[in-house]
Formats: C-alpha cells, structure tokens, sequence
C-alpha cells in the first residue's frame, strides 16, 4: 500500500500535476490520521476491556471473601448473644442466691468470651495494589472503602478492648469466685451467698453485659454493611458482563 501510493507521488510529481499532487497529499495526510486514530481507538477498547475484565475478577473474589466473614461474624453474633444472655442471668441469681439452681452452671461457664473476626482481605489488598479506581461505580468503590478501611477497623479495635477488660477485669474475678467443671460448659461460684455481696464482681458483670450488648450490635451493623455490599457487587458484576 505505501508502495503504491508512493509510485502515484512521483508519478505526478513527473508530470509537474502540482494542484492534483496537492490534493493527494492532503488525501494521504488524512488516511494516516485516520489511520492512527483507529489504532489508538482499537487500543482504548482493548485496554477499556481488560480494565473490566480484572474488575470483574476482583470484585468476584471480593463476593467469595465476604460470604467467609458473613459466615463468621453471624457465628461470633451467636456467641455473644450467648454469653450476654449468660451475664445477665447470673446477675439476675446474684439478687436471690439462696434458690441457686443447678442449671445456672452452663451460664457461669459463659460469663467471658471473645470473638474475633478473621477479615478475608486478599480481594481488598488486590484492590489496592491496582488501584481504587479500576472500580468505575463511584457509590460501590465508596462502600468497598468504608467496609473494610472503616467498619473492619474499627470492629477490630472493638474486639480489642473487650479482649482487654475480659483478661484485665472479668477473667481474674470469675477465677477467684468461681470453680469451672469443663471450660464453657459448667461452673459454679464457690460460695453463692457470698458473691452475692461480692459488689466488685457484680459491678465487673454488669459492665460485662453491657460490652456484650454492645458487641452485638457492632457485629449486627457491620453484617448489614456486608450484605449490603455483597448485594451491589452481584449487581455491578451483571451490568459488567453484558
């Protein structure tokens, strides 16, 4: 082709056509932009498309992590539950230890715990080492952020705190107090009538139960906010894959 159109440049330039040379020049200025606007076209759409295809790729590995955390964290809601209802059923005794019942053993074995949720981040860390913006969906690349930069964190840290009143406070008073058959399965207060008065390891329970309370709610928020997301990745992904 270059060949051609060069033989038709000096054919013309022979026979001095200037005005008709002209023309073919601009004729062939043209064709080259065309040209390279079609490659450079052909370029973006290729580059276009495997900026998606890796968005895709991360944000299915993204679904695949947070159904693990949903799993763990609605477990770990689970245990606290259990352990909350534990704190305020030994407290409730406390205020007639003289009906101390066998049953009440299972709840004094529950009385500490903590959870801890394993975040699954490697589709997050893969985010980050491409880039933010490789995520085209403004909202969705904002609520990726605020779950696992924000409301990971800050449950961590949550998770953090409980852990140190529950070795520092709780853990010391019900060793003292209390004579453990099988860990998490039975226990018993050495002497009911005097934990009753015991106002330090009454105090230490309620605040105890309120740690509980409140630990529930924080794993509740932050499963709402996984589902959530979870919901808007299968959506972006369809629109992707069309």
């Amino acid at each position: 082709m270059i060949l051609f159109m060069r033989k038709i440049r000096r054919r013309l330039l022979a026979d001095s056509k200037i005005t008709k040379y002209l023309i073919y020049m601009i004729g062939e200025i043209v064709l080259i932009v065309v040209g390279i606007l079609i490659a450079l076209n052909i370029e973006n759409w290729n580059n276009e498309k495997i900026t998606r295809s890796t968005e895709i790729a991360i944000l299915k590995e993204m679904k695949k992590n947070l159904k693990a955390d949903l799993l763990d964290i609605r477990e770990n809601i689970k245990l606290n539950k259990k352990s909350l209802q534990a704190n305020e059923l030994v407290l409730k005794s406390l205020s007639n230890p003289s009906s101390y019942i066998d049953s009440l053993n299972f709840y004094y074995a529950h009385l500490f715990l903590t959870t801890i949720l394993d975040v699954n981040n490697s589709s997050y860390e893969n985010l980050k080492s491409f880039g933010f913006q490789i995520i085209e969906n403004d909202n969705l690349r904002i609520k990726i952020t605020e779950l696992y930069a924000i409301s990971y964190v800050f449950l961590g840290k949550m998770e953090n705190v409980i852990y140190s009143i529950q070795s520092d406070k709780i853990i010391p008073l019900v060793i003292s107090n209390i004579t453990t058959d099988t860990l998490y399965v039975s226990a018993r207060p050495v002497d009911p009538e005097a934990l009753a008065m015991n106002h330090e390891f009454k105090e230490s329970i309620k605040l105890n139960r309120e740690w509980f309370r409140f630990m529930v709610g924080l794993y509740k928020n932050t499963e709402q906010e996984i589902v959530e997301l979870m919901g808007q990745i299968d959506n972006e992904t369809k629109n992707l894959e069309r």
